[in-house]
């Protein structure tokens, strides 16, 4: 099974957002960094400080009931929705032989943000709705 948690991260990680807000299975939330995570065997784990117990725990990534991205201080979290949405679809929407997965028609406004750096090998833009 893949690592969904693990896999967004890397997503996330890829498009800039390496630092995150990882919700653990007890309900609680702890700030990691990419870089404070290891693979043991196969198992990608996140080493947490906790502050309570004076330990690092380690936490199997794949056992997080979820991960966020915080907005940066005196930053509107709803606004800053439109920020890290179009990080994430300029890292992968411009991905070479990437297929847009919007309804046919419709044109998101970020998609239709001006795409110059991400030209194919024939020199075009992507296109919304595609």
């Amino acid at each position: 099974m893949t690592d969904l948690i693990a896999e967004i991260w890397a997503g996330l990680k890829d498009a800039g957002m390496p630092d995150v807000m990882l919700y653990l299975a007890d309900g609680s939330a702890s700030r990691c960094h990419w870089n404070e995570t290891v693979l043991i065997g196969n198992v990608r784990v996140a080493l947490l400080a906790d502050q309570d117990r004076k330990i690092v725990r380690i936490m199997p990534v794949h056992e997080c009931a979820g991960i966020g991205i915080a907005s940066p201080k005196g930053t509107d979290p709803a606004g800053y929705r439109a920020v890290v949405q179009a990080k994430l679809r300029e890292q992968f929407e411009c991905q070479p032989g990437r297929q847009s997965t919007e309804p046919q028609g419709i044109v998101s406004p970020v998609l239709a943000a001006d795409y110059s750096g991400c030209a194919d090998e024939n020199g075009h833009a992507p296109r919304g709705g595609d």
